[in-house]
């Protein structure tokens, strides 16, 4: 695994202070691993392509590169590996956290300072950019996660309901970057371990590099019952030799 270290002077996660904010440090929220799970499933069902990812690595394709934006422990990242084994997997959080043996980069850095580091353009583009990331700069991880994706590449962000009721949203980025859909989860998520829930209500927002088409909207399974739905809804069977050859 690579790593990379820099230094944050202020930036995207960073108080007028220069210091993280003391919930940053000491009250670390990590994305439920059923939350994540029931989040890659809606994408499979929605972006069929992430259903035949095996099939076109064992056909000898390239590997395809995921991005999770503030990954935190990994969480995103291991689910990502159980399900895409031959994915490159590159992660960026700022602090400074055990990298998960899952990504194949580690990147400890503010995204602001990723941004302009990855800037480059012989940076491959991603296929997928991942990641719960903090809601008091909720839009500015969108925006940079949309900007490093490649043409036709998804990005899928676990953010709270009001990020969708938005005016100015409404009338800026959702213009710029049409949503392709928008998932709510059925039961409010717990970020802690004693179950607890904050009074605030969670979906998944998925966006497609250059759609310009309407969204739709879905409500997701309990994360405990994920399974029945996700089987019994999904559509005919892909077909991946006929339905996948113009994806890469």
């Amino acid at each position: 695994m690579s790593r990379n270290n820099v230094v944050s002077t202020g930036g995207a996660w960073l108080t007028d202070t220069g210091s993280l904010p003391s919930r940053a440090v000491a009250d670390l929220y990590v994305t439920p691993r059923s939350a994540v799970d029931v989040a890659y499933e809606f994408l499979k069902e929605q972006a069929p392509e992430f259903v035949c990812k095996d099939v076109l690595e064992n056909r000898g394709s390239r590997n395809w590169h995921l991005l999770d934006l503030g990954a935190g422990p990994g969480v995103w990242g291991e689910a990502a590996r159980a399900r895409w084994p031959s994915a490159f997997i590159h992660g960026v959080e700022l602090r400074s956290v055990s990298a998960n043996p899952a990504y194949n980069e580690w990147s400890t850095m503010d995204m602001q300072e990723w941004q302009a580091y990855y800037a480059d353009a012989r940076i491959r583009p991603f296929d997928l950019v991942v990641g719960n990331p903090p809601y008091s700069l909720d839009e500015e991880a969108v925006r940079i996660g949309l900007e490093r994706l490649r043409d036709g590449g998804w990005a899928l962000f676990l953010l709270p309901i009001t990020f969708l009721t938005s005016q100015s949203r409404r009338d800026g980025l959702f213009k710029e970057y049409p949503l392709y859909a928008y998932a709510q989860y059925s039961q409010r998520i717990s970020w802690t371990d004693n179950g607890k829930t904050p009074p605030r209500d969670h979906g998944l927002y998925l966006f497609r590099r250059g759609w310009s088409g309407s969204w739709t909207g879905h409500f997701l399974p309990n994360t405990t019952n994920r399974a029945s739905r996700f089987d019994e809804t999904r559509a005919a069977p892909i077909n991946c030799e006929r339905d996948t050859l113009n994806i890469l």
